[in-house]
């Protein structure tokens, strides 16, 4: 894998996603910059996978426990930006390699 460059097969090494997690995290890198960062809303991402802003805010939270994804807020506004991590530096995953987004808080 190159630096800067996420493809889906990449996720495989860290763990098995759930649909709305993968069309999240994809929405994610194709709104990524070289240094894999973005700042789509999450209306943005619900709009662009199909799903609703509900589904995106537990998704993103299910990322962030895993190690995919880092957001930090942007400026004094409320503005998210989103780092999207290697997969293979991601270790919060259950025994049986999924992310549950009810194990998330």
């Amino acid at each position: 894998m190159q630096y800067g460059k996420l493809y889906p097969h990449d996720l495989q090494a860290c763990a098995k996603l759930t649909r709305g997690q993968m069309l999240v995290y994809m929405a994610l890198v194709l709104h990524s910059d070289q240094n894999r960062r973005c700042w789509p809303s999450q209306s943005t991402i619900a709009k662009r996978t199909g799903l609703s802003r509900q589904s995106v805010i537990r998704s993103l939270r299910a990322l962030e426990a895993a190690g995919l994804v880092a957001s930090t807020h942007r400026g004094g506004r409320a503005v998210k930006t989103y780092q999207l991590r290697k997969p293979m530096d991601c270790a919060n995953v259950n025994p049986e390699g999924y992310i549950k987004d009810s194990d998330v808080t």
